[in-house]
């Protein structure tokens, strides 16, 4: 193994400056933010979940609530590839953010189950 891959032994080590230098530290943050943010989610709707359907009822919906966010995600990733060829990343990034905004925003105000099942399929997109 490399020191790009990783391994540290005989002496190698990785060369954060040069990584920062050519603009792959920053792309590696970025993607590391969005595995974060997939990450801290999906706890974080699991979590309140209890309360949440205590409020708008639609208990036989709750496993829903994650197979519609991964089906969403699913959805986008396998399109993002695509989509990079007609349309610039930097476009694309900022209607993922946007749409993803907008299903936070649906969840948060959702006053019955089906919609916030909405809000979370947008929010995978």
């Amino acid at each position: 193994m490399t020191a790009a891959s990783g391994n540290k032994a005989g002496g190698d080590k990785i060369d954060w400056r040069a990584l920062w230098v050519n603009g792959d530290l920053a792309r590696f943050c970025f993607i590391s933010l969005g595995i974060l943010l997939h990450a801290t989610n999906e706890t974080m709707i699991a979590t309140v979940m209890p309360a949440m359907v205590g409020d708008i009822a639609g208990v036989q919906f709750v496993g829903w609530s994650l197979a519609v966010y991964e089906l969403g995600a699913i959805v986008a990733g396998a399109a993002a590839g695509r989509l990079v060829s007609f349309v610039a990343l930097r476009t694309n990034m900022m209607a993922a953010a946007l749409l993803y905004a907008a299903g936070a925003l649906v969840c948060a105000t959702a006053p019955s189950m089906p919609i916030f099942l909405a809000g979370r399929l947008v929010e995978g997109l």
